[in-house]
C-alpha cells in the first residue's frame, strides 16, 4: 500500500483528522515540501495505451450532456496524447456535445512575471506576498499554465476570456459573452464571487467535467459557495491590485483573494468522497484515462444541505462570524 493510500484510509476516518494533518502540512511546509504533498496522488495514464476519445463522448451523452448545456472542462491533453487527435478536434468534438444553444468553457490559468519575481513562491503563497505589489495580467498574453487545450481554445475566432486575472475562463458558444460581461464590475470582486464566469455557469447548472486529470483539480466551481458576502468566516480574503490589459486598454483593478491559511481546513478527500457516495460525483476511467462529472445545481445543493456551514471547509469557530 503506497502512502497515499494510507493517507487516504487515515483521513476518511473523519473530515477534521483529515483537516489535522492538512494543518501539519502546511505548518510544516518548509521542512516537507521537498516531498510529496501527502493528500495528492499522481494521474497514472498509459500513454502508449490507444485512447479511443469517441468513448468519453459516449460517456458524457450517456450520463446527461446534451444540446444547449454548459460544459467547464478541466482537461491534460497529454493523457490524450494516444487518440492521435489534434487540440482543435478534441475541442470540436467536445463542442459539438453541446453546440446549438450550449457552450465550452476550460480554466485559462495564468502565470504572472511579478509572483516570480518575488522569492520563493510556496512560502509566498501561504504569506499572501501578492498583496504587497501590483500584478498585470495581460488576457491576450500572460503565460497559460492550465495546459494545452485551453490555450488552443482561447485562439478560437469566437473566443470569450474573461478580463478577471486568477482562476478566468475561456469559452465558446452562445452563453460565451454573457459568462464574461461583468466579471470585473461590481464592489464584490472575487474569482468565485457573483459576478464571475463561475458563477454563471452555477447558475446555469453547467456540467463540471475532468478528463485526464486529478480529481482534486477538477471541481473549482465549488469555490462559488464561499465566495458570497454573507459566507460566515471572519477575514476571509486579502486585498491585491492589477493592471489588466487587453490590446491597448489599461485597467487599475483591486481585488478580494481568499487567504491561503484557509487551504488548511479544506477536507478535500473527505470531500470528493462524499460527493461520490450521493451519488453527485460520477467517475470512470475509460482506456486509462480518468473521467470526472458533476452538474452544478446537485452539487451547490448538496453543500447547501450540511449542517457544518463552512462546509467542505473545517474552519474553527472562533475564526467565524
Amino acid at each position: 500500500m503506497g502512502l497515499g493510500s494510507i493517507y487516504h484510509k487515515l483521513v476518511l476516518t473523519s473530515p477534521r483528522v483529515e483537516v489535522a494533518f492538512r494543518c501539519f502540512y502546511w505548518n510544516n511546509v518548509k521542512t516537507l515540501r521537498r516531498f510529496r504533498k501527502l493528500s495528492s496522488e499522481d494521474v497514472y495514464v498509459e500513454v502508449d495505451k490507444p485512447v479511443d476519445f469517441d468513448k468519453i463522448l459516449v460517456y458524457l451523452r450517456e450520463n446527461g450532456v446534451k444540446k444547449d448545456d454548459i460544459m467547464v472542462i478541466h482537461s491534460s491533453f497529454s493523457s490524450l496524447a494516444s487518440s492521435k487527435l489534434s487540440a482543435e478536434e478534441v475541442i470540436d468534438k467536445l463542442y459539438d456535445l453541446v453546440n446549438e444553444g450550449g457552450s465550452l468553457a476550460m480554466p485559462a490559468i495564468r502565470s504572472f512575471e511579478e509572483e516570480q519575481n518575488y522569492g520563493d513562491y510556496i512560502e509566498n503563497y501561504m504569506g499572501d506576498v501578492a498583496q504587497k505589489f501590483t500584478t498585470v495580467y495581460n488576457v491576450f498574453q500572460s503565460p497559460v499554465i492550465a495546459g494545452l487545450l485551453p490555450f488552443t481554445l482561447m485562439r478560437y475566432d469566437d473566443a470569450e476570456i474573461s478580463k478577471f486575472p486568477l482562476n478566468p475562463l475561456t469559452a465558446i458558444g452562445a452563453h460565451a459573452k454573457a459568462m464574461m460581461e461583468y466579471n470585473i464590475k461590481g464592489s464584490f470582486l472575487t474569482a468565485h464571487g457573483p459576478n464571475s464566469a463561475w458563477a454563471y455557469c452555477a447558475e446555469h447548472d453547467a456540467w463540471n467535467i475532468g478528463i485526464g486529470v486529478d480529481i482534486k483539480d477538477y471541481l473549482t466551481i465549488f469555490h462559488v459557495a464561499q465566495e458570497v458576502p454573507e459566507w460566515p468566516v471572519k477575514d476571509w480574503y486579502f486585498e491585491r491590485n492589477f493592471i489588466i490589459k487587453k490590446s491597448k486598454h489599461e485597467t487599475p483593478l483591486r481585488i478580494r483573494e481568499r487567504k491561503h491559511i484557509w487551504t488548511k481546513y479544506f477536507a478535500e478527500v473527505n470531500f470528493y468522497t462524499d460527493l461520490q457516495r450521493a451519488g453527485i460525483l460520477k467517475t470512470t476511467v475509460i482506456d486509462s484515462v480518468p473521467v470526472y462529472m458533476c452538474r452544478s445545481k446537485a452539487l451547490f445543493e448538496f453543500i447547501k444541505q450540511q449542517k457544518n456551514p463552512t462546509y467542505p471547509y473545517f474552519i474553527p469557530k472562533r475564526c467565524r462570524k
